[in-house]
Formats: structure tokens, sequence, C-alpha cells
């Protein structure tokens, strides 16, 4: 087909044409890639860039019978994930050593008089401290138990 447009209307003109085709092809690509990704309207699919115009320099000869061209597969990478945003609200406040210490002793985790290290050493051994019998705690009493939902209720 391209031969016989090419007689009818000259090889040049021909030549000129495909360039131009060709050059807004391009253009057309590249301005697409830019507003990608969008929200198709009518069909409600997210478009993304895609990469399926491929060039005659990339073109190989077949490789199954009955196939006339091979084009080069696209190497996979892996996508860049975005940073999240630096906001203020949602980093840690930044506190001193000093002033981490003192909210602590305040909160009664570290002892006034020592470091944490002394105060465990100061401590009980384990097998002295009196260990709760956890059957006399109310709090628990609070939860429904695992066993009672698990049972049939039978009518």
């Amino acid at each position: 087909m391209a031969a016989a447009v090419e007689k009818i209307i000259g090889e040049q003109y021909y030549r000129d044409a495909m360039e131009q085709c060709h050059n807004y092809n391009a253009r057309l690509c590249a301005e697409r890639s830019v507003r990608m990704p969008f929200l198709d309207s009518q069909t409600g699919v997210a478009q993304s860039n895609c990469y399926i115009w491929m060039e005659k320099r990339h073109r190989g000869p077949g490789t199954a019978p009955g196939q006339l061209y091979t084009y080069p597969s696209r190497r996979w990478r892996k996508r860049r994930r975005a940073h999240p945003p630096e906001d203020p609200r949602l980093t840690f406040p930044s506190l001193k050593p000093a002033d981490s210490e003192q909210i602590l002793k305040k909160e009664g985790l570290i002892p006034q008089d020592g470091s944490s290290l002394e105060a465990l050493l100061r401590a009980e051994p384990i097998e002295k401290r009196i260990v709760p019998d956890p059957r006399d705690d109310d709090s628990l009493s609070e939860f429904p138990s695992v066993a009672g939902r698990a049972r049939k209720v039978q009518a």
C-alpha cells in the first residue's frame, strides 16, 4: 500500500508527510505523558503512560513462525515511592536529655535519688515479690469470655 501511495504522490512528498506525521505523534505523546496519570471521564479508568509506540530502529526479526517482527520488551523498574509530606504536626517534639529525665522522674518511672540501674539493683528479687492472683482482679470481669462466644446457642 505504501508503495502505491508513494508512486502516485511522489517519493519526496511521501517522506515529508511521514516525517510530519511522526513529529506530530511524538509531540502528542510527549504532551500526554506530562498530563498523566488522569482519570478518564468516560470510562472511569485511571490512564497512565504506556510505551506501545516503537520506532523502526527497535524492530527485530520475527522469532515464531508467521511472526514478521519482534520488538524489545521494556525493562521493568520499581516505581519510586513518594516521600510523605513534611508536616510539622506529624513530627515528634524534640526533647533534650535533661528534660526527658526530669519528665520520667516526675511520672515516677525513674527514681528521684539515682539512676534506673541503681533502682533495679536495690529492688526486691523476683522470688520475693508477691504476684497478685489474676482471678482476684475485678478489671477482667468487664470483658466477655472468649469461650462464651465460641459456643453455639441451641434453642
